[in-house]
């Protein structure tokens, strides 16, 4: 599993849809704040949250268990 943050902006998609195409699972964290939902594949699991709450970014990393993290958020 790869956590993609800021995966709904334009490169994070970009990569997010990339990942895919390849094979990789993949999770995205974004608080919309200039991302879109709809530029994401449909499949790929979402999490709308905010970087700096590190309850609910802790809890969606319990919840993934990525491998590895692809940091596109501002």
């Amino acid at each position: 599993m790869i956590l993609v943050t800021g995966g709904a902006g334009y490169i994070g998609s970009q990569v997010v849809k990339a990942l895919v195409e390849n094979g990789y699972r993949t999770v995205v964290v974004d608080d919309l704040s200039t991302g879109h939902r709809s530029a994401l594949p449909p499949e790929v699991p979402f999490y709308r949250v905010d970087l700096l709450l590190a309850e609910d970014l802790n809890r969606v990393l319990e919840e993934t268990r990525p491998e590895a993290v692809i940091h596109f958020a501002a």
